[in-house]
């Protein structure tokens, strides 16, 4: 029966126009027996024009047939439409931990079980015509009897009547979203590879989902598409087309547009499909918290086996119990979530874990995985079964404001846990620094000495310099002074006659001389020594030439190295200025107390 759940529709929206005309003549005539017997018969308004009752498909299937309803697929319409009226995304709820706090509600007080009322004794026999009461009077409904409408939606809402109470319930009927929603369609998503990848394994065994590009995975991919432009934060993740594919399962492809779009906004599940995913982790926290204050030993038994939440609950919130229960149970968990929000996932997971303690006291963590992840489907795959279920969900005592409380808590403690990871973190940030501190420390003063040995060194040379320029000065003055003696002593020298023998040397001129005047002659001589003087003078000059000439040598080498050390102390200057720079730019981070 399950694998045929769900209908499709024509483009007429046959069901919906005739329940919305049922109650319309509810409002105008006396009682309901009218709708009741209208509703009563059901198959008829599922039937109209040609579609296939779930019966028929319950048959088919019985007799070993594996066709699907292959007349309703004929007739399911095809959405091609051009205009676009671009509608802003809502703005997200709230913070992480306070995304409970605006997800859409009845003001219901669900601080503990509700009495049962009254006048609900008629809904167990004629249970469309309450409904059709209730969706002809919402609003006046919504104002004096929300107890009362909340009562009635534990107890199931009709299947062929959810198409007209998700949305009401959803505040789903917006005519702008459903223009939203045709522009958005024959846009292109860079997500469609990866939602046509997970079309294929989204309700695989369903007749409407299981035919490859067929009808169904054509209407599922053009809502998980349309969302991905429509909210580009979120995209599209893992998990949203189960609950994209109940809402199909029950209604129109814009219908369940809208209301996919309210579950995610309106409801805050688009917080747990970021890329984060921090909401998941804070509804994680709730559910093992809510465990450890309703049954502790059952808890010690998860901590004391290492069963995380993490491994078995994740996909219970993702995913809404879609993938989990069979499609009965999960309709009517989502009939709970449109109207109690997450708190009705809240007390149908820890009302689960409750029903099933006994099984899971008795097993390891292997065991008590396999059995919250495949054997939850069998265990509540009748009626009775989860509806007692949802039953005792409905009477916990569990109040909204605690969820939120504890909401708080853990991001109080995430706060603190990341408080401390990141003074760690700064912790050991500042070892390495103080670490660089001191080696800039003592390379600096390295440098340091450096620079005053250079500057003494340079000192040095300077003083060598001046000195060396002054014996240089005295030198030349010196040689400057014989210079001109010599030339005065020429001046006053006597008259040495002409001679026409050449001469080339100072003997060959004395003995010329000698000739001449005679080898005793007292001028001779007198010439003689003075001529030995002046060789002598001379040689001296030539050896003090040579020495001034090395002494100059050596003063152009001591310029070129001052020249040279110069250039290299003003490099180590700017060096010693760029780890100073570093030093103070290394105190300047850390964190002032």
């Amino acid at each position: 029966m399950e694998a045929s759940r769900g209908r499709s529709f024509e483009e007429s929206g046959d069901f919906v126009g005739e329940l919305e005309s049922a109650v319309d003549h509810v409002g105008s005539c006396d009682g309901n027996q009218e709708l009741a017997t209208h509703l009563s018969e059901g198959d008829s308004l599922h039937d109209t024009s040609g579609q296939t009752s779930a019966g028929e498909i319950d048959s088919r299937r019985s007799s070993g047939g594996n066709e699907i309803d292959g007349d309703v697929r004929a007739s399911s319409r095809k959405i091609s439409f051009t205009t676009f009226n671009p509608a802003p995304v809502l703005q997200q709820a709230g913070s992480i931990a306070n995304f409970l706090l605006s997800t859409l509600r009845l003001d219901v007080d669900t601080d503990g079980p509700a009495q049962r009322v009254e006048s609900l004794d008629s809904f167990q026999t004629d249970p469309y015509a309450v409904w059709g009461d209730v969706l002809a009077n919402w609003e006046e409904t919504l104002k004096k009897r929300k107890k009362t409408l909340r009562q009635m939606v534990y107890q199931g809402i009709p299947d062929k009547v959810r198409c007209a109470v998700w949305p009401k319930l959803s505040k789903a009927d917006d005519p702008t979203l459903k223009d939203t929603y045709r522009g958005l369609i024959d846009r292109d998503s860079p997500f469609v590879r990866i939602i046509t990848r997970d079309l294929p394994r989204t309700f695989p065994d369903h007749d409407m989902f299981k035919e490859a590009n067929g009808p169904g995975q054509e209407s599922l991919l053009n809502i998980l598409k349309a969302y991905s432009l429509y909210d580009r934060e979120v995209g599209y993740c893992q998990g949203s087309p189960f609950i994209a594919g109940l809402l199909l399962m029950q209604m129109p492809e814009e219908d369940a547009f809208c209301v996919f779009v309210r579950v995610m906004q309106s409801y805050s599940m688009r917080d747990l499909f970021k890329p984060s995913m921090a909401a998941l982790d804070v509804c994680l926290y709730i559910h093992d918290t809510l465990l450890q204050e309703h049954d502790s030993e059952l808890y010690a038994h998860f901590q004391d086996k290492g069963l995380l939440t993490t491994m078995y609950a994740s996909s219970w919130f993702l995913t809404l119990f879609a993938s989990t229960l069979t499609l009965d149970a999960a309709f009517w968990l989502m009939d709970l979530f449109l109207c109690d929000g997450m708190d009705a996932v809240f007390r149908v997971s820890l009302s689960i874990l409750l029903d099933l303690r006994g099984d899971l006291l008795k097993l390891d963590m292997a065991g008590m995985l396999t059995f919250l992840q495949g054997e939850l489907r069998s265990r509540y795959s009748q009626k009775d079964d989860y509806a007692a279920l949802f039953d005792r969900s409905y009477q916990l005592k569990i109040q909204h404001k605690r969820l939120v409380k504890i909401g708080k808590d853990y991001q109080n403690r995430e706060k603190a846990s990341d408080e401390a990871a990141e003074n760690k973190v700064l912790r050991g940030e500042n070892s390495v620094l103080l670490k660089r501190i001191a080696e800039l420390e003592t390379e600096m003063e390295s440098m340091t000495s450096q620079l005053v040995s250079g500057t003494l060194s340079r000192a040095e040379e300077v003083e060598n310099d001046a000195k060396l320029r002054k014996r240089l000065a005295v030198a030349r003055r010196q040689l400057r002074e014989k210079m001109e003696k010599k030339a005065e002593e020429e001046q006053s020298a006597p008259v040495v006659p002409s001679t026409s023998v050449p001469v080339t040397d100072t003997t060959k001129f004395l003995e010329l001389l000698v000739s001449q005047m005679g080898p005793n002659s007292q001028k001779v001589c007198v010439l003689r020594e003075r001529c030995k003087d002046m060789e002598c003078t001379l040689a001296s000059s030539k050896i003090r030439e040579a020495e001034l000439t090395d002494e100059v040598h050596e003063i152009e080498q001591l310029k070129s190295r001052i020249t040279q050390h110069t250039a290299s102390m003003a490099q180590l200057q700017n060096t010693l200025t760029m780890l100073q720079a570093e030093v103070v730019s290394v105190c300047g981070q850390f964190p002032k107390k």
